[in-house]
């Protein structure tokens, strides 16, 4: 079994199962292996019945007994009685019609949820249920989405499968990176998002997957930098007079930092190699005059501009903004949005 068996083949996935994997887009085992827990439960501390106040709280207890009724409304409502050593509470769910055959009497379950007054009563409304595990390392508990209505409970039976696989997963960062930066292995993470032993290994876990996470997208930034420089772009010569008399020509006198970012564009511009910048500010920080000096520079090179923006009311926003800048230098400058239609969008893409 590797990477891309079909989750078919995963010992205890029957057919129903499969086609029920197969809705929710997990085809193979990768797809399940990397189907990260949307949280973790901690079930190592429990309260005592006869500890527990109104808000959000976990108990360890049994069930004393379960009914289910429907209301004439077509809602049905399972209410259990929970006990442990110190008292009794009651339990209720909704349209969980199932719960009332989840439960054996004499073994123990984790319940979680919020306890608060309702129906005239104080009771858990709608908990989680995890059955009570003799091996102390499951206190901590995986829960995954509820993917097409697969139970987390079968997911991580299903997982627990795979334990052998997810052990031996391949590295994906040399091992001088992760000695430099303290990282436990990629298999032992991926073991540990899944069966989580204590607080701190999860820690270490979520620590090692966030920084594979931040590398990657790191290492495709470098390497796509790298594959633009090898590309062929418009040389945009630098007109210093011509910047230099739209800066002056300007109601107000630009900041520091207008001025780094409008000069490292215009440098960039007069290169053959295609820029890829971002610039980054609040509202009202000077992006636009900046991105109107680059395209007073390309313009002036007798080539078209276009400054996209992402809502209508921006775009408005953005004309409005340029035509007062350009009020003086002879530039024709068009809006286009969705509202443009047929002929004058026609004369407008020329």
């Amino acid at each position: 079994m590797n990477l891309d068996t079909p989750v078919s083949y995963i010992k205890g996935v029957g057919p129903k199962l499969a086609e029920q994997f197969e809705k929710a887009r997990i085809n193979t085992v990768r797809d399940l292996i990397f189907l990260f827990p949307s949280r973790h439960e901690d079930y190592s501390t429990p309260e005592s019945i006869s500890t527990i106040k109104p808000g959000k709280i976990i108990i360890k207890a049994m069930v004393e007994d379960v009914t289910t009724r429907r209301t004439s409304r077509g809602i049905t409502i399972t209410t259990a009685t929970l006990k442990d050593k110190t008292g009794k509470i009651f339990a209720t769910w909704f349209n969980q019609a199932y719960r009332e055959n989840q439960f054996k009497l004499d073994k123990e379950y984790y319940f979680s949820g919020d306890y608060e007054f309702s129906y005239n009563r104080f009771q858990l409304l709608n908990p989680r249920v995890e059955l009570v595990s003799n091996n102390e390392n499951d206190n901590i508990i995986s829960s995954y989405p509820q993917t097409n209505y697969i139970k987390t409970s079968t997911i991580r039976k299903i997982l627990s499968n795979l334990k052998p696989l997810i052990n031996n997963l391949p590295e994906k960062i040399p091992d001088e990176i992760i000695k430099r930066n303290s990282l436990i292995s990629f298999s032992d993470a991926m073991s540990i998002i899944h069966f989580p032993e204590s607080h701190q290994s999860l820690v270490e876990a979520e620590r090692r997957l966030a920084f594979d996470e931040l590398f990657q997208i790191l290492l495709a930034s470098q390497l796509n930098k790298k594959e633009n420089s090898k590309l062929k772009g418009y040389k945009i010569s630098f007109n210093q007079k011509l910047i230099k008399d739209f800066v002056t020509s300007l109601p107000y006198q630009l900041t520091a930092s207008q001025r780094i970012a409008a000069w490292d564009i215009l440098k960039d511009l007069d290169s053959t190699t295609p820029m890829n910048r971002m610039i980054q500010g609040d509202v009202g920080s000077g992006k636009t005059v900046v991105a109107g000096i680059a395209a007073l520079q390309a313009v002036h090179e007798n080539l078209q501009v276009v400054i996209m923006a992402p809502t209508e009311i921006l775009a408005n926003q953005h004309a409005q903004t340029l035509n007062r800048l350009f009020a003086n230098h002879n530039i024709n400058i068009a809006l286009l949005t969705g509202k443009v239609k047929a002929k004058n969008r026609k004369v407008l893409y020329q």
